[in-house]
């Protein structure tokens, strides 16, 4: 299991008619990237802001963890079909790190007029489930405290213990909540004056079992609920469960789990 937090990434499908839910992991896919810090602020004495390291969630229902390849893009629209970052259109960022320091990335940065991130996940498999290329812009600000990740601490099943290394009943229906780490709800000054940040969530697994409610949120003056339901397969099965939070000013965190279906 793993826990990590940042930016969080919605991926287009491609239609068809037997369309994936959007919880299930049939194929390579990239659900977060996590930045530490989450934010690129510059200094109020004008220098340039601290390095940021990039961490992807990338998940695969063939392999423990595909490898992930991470690009600085230069400047031009990348989500144009002909748009290669990484590739031709990317510097390579060395160990996920976004250093505006280096002379060759800030040139890129000045180019470009902003920090977009591009990726390509690959696990190993042929065609096209087997590889996904994004990209993600970064958030940069001149001033303010700097946000900071929430954190999940684990996924409590039915109100109780965590799911990690369960065995669920074939058909069992059963409530998943995840536990957030106290102060991951920050308060902080907004345009309509000073608010708690909102966490909404976004679940997935592998398998064959369905999550109920793909988006659950920490309840708000509106409401909500954190909770969502799984309904177990009707066959034995080992699961792999991602939970994913993001709050509304780019931080994202998230944790894997484990268990077993199992008569």
């Amino acid at each position: 299991m793993r826990a990590a937090c940042w930016l969080g990434l919605v991926t287009l499908v491609a239609c068809s008619n037997d369309l994936e839910r959007q919880s299930q992991i049939e194929r390579v896919r990239v659900l977060a990237i996590r930045a530490d810090p989450p934010e690129l602020i510059q200094p109020d004495d004008g220098g340039r802001p601290a390095p940021v390291r990039l961490t992807a969630l990338a998940v695969s229902p063939v392999a423990a963890s595909p490898n992930v390849r991470l690009a600085l893009c230069r400047a031009g629209n990348p989500y144009s079909a002909d748009f290669d970052c990484p590739g031709k259109d990317g510097l390579d960022l060395d160990g996920g790190v976004v250093d505006l320091s280096q002379p060759a990335q800030w040139a890129v940065f000045l180019d470009a007029g902003g920090v977009t991130v591009g990726y390509l996940a690959t696990d190993g498999e042929s065609g096209e489930r087997g590889q996904e290329r994004g990209v993600r812009s970064m958030p940069f600000r001149t001033s303010g405290v700097p946000n900071q990740n929430p954190a999940v601490l684990d996924v409590l099943l039915d109100g109780g213990g965590s799911i990690d290394g369960a065995v669920l009943a074939p058909d069992a229906d059963v409530t998943l909540t995840p536990e957030l780490a106290g102060g991951s709800r920050e308060s902080y000054s907004g345009d309509a004056g000073e608010r708690v940040e909102d966490i909404v969530y976004t679940w997935f697994a592998t398998g064959s079992g369905t999550l109920v409610d793909f988006r659950s949120q920490e309840p708000n003056a509106v409401g909500g609920l954190p909770d969502t339901h799984y309904q177990a397969a009707d066959a034995g099965e080992r699961v792999r469960l991602w939970v994913v939070a993001r709050d509304d000013r780019g931080g994202v965190c998230w944790q894997e789990r484990d268990f077993v279906v199992s008569r």
